[in-house]
């Protein structure tokens, strides 16, 4: 009886892959935009374009890279990694994201730390985290 058993497990994880590939797909497409918010007087602007990112922080400090996300996970999880910028160059983010209708919650460590927050907060023991609430930005009508 082990060769319907075998099938059987074999065809839940093919299954499980596919649904949790299509939650990827669907919160991947959901996450692409403009996003923004103001963190302790600063104006944080995070632009999402197929796996790439821009984050600008004052319109001065700018950090571009790649962004991957787990929706699987919970809390999902999203990593940005760092591939232009005034610092963490080559370093990656470790986060969780939460994104309910136009709000994205997200909740990461500094770049090149190997631990991952486990939950939204502003610190983690005496690590202090970055936890920001963002709304997508609107495109503007053409007249």
């Amino acid at each position: 009886m082990k060769g319907p058993l075998v099938v059987l497990t074999l065809g839940t994880l093919v299954i499980t892959g596919l649904v949790r590939g299509g939650e990827g797909k669907k919160d991947k497409a959901a996450l692409q935009g403009t996003w923004s918010a103001t963190v302790k007087d600063k104006k944080f602007v995070l632009e999402l374009k197929g796996d790439k990112f821009t984050a600008t922080i004052d319109e001065n400090e700018v950090y571009k890279g790649t962004f991957k996300i787990d929706p699987s996970q919970s809390p999902k999880h999203i990593d940005f990694t760092i591939k232009e910028g005034d610092k963490w160059v080559n370093e990656t983010s470790l986060g969780l994201y939460e994104l309910t209708g136009d709000k994205l919650k997200w909740c990461a460590n500094e770049p090149g730390k190997d631990q991952r927050p486990s939950e939204f907060a502003e610190k983690m023991g005496e690590q202090r985290l970055l936890l920001v609430v963002l709304e997508r930005q609107k495109k503007k009508k053409k007249d």
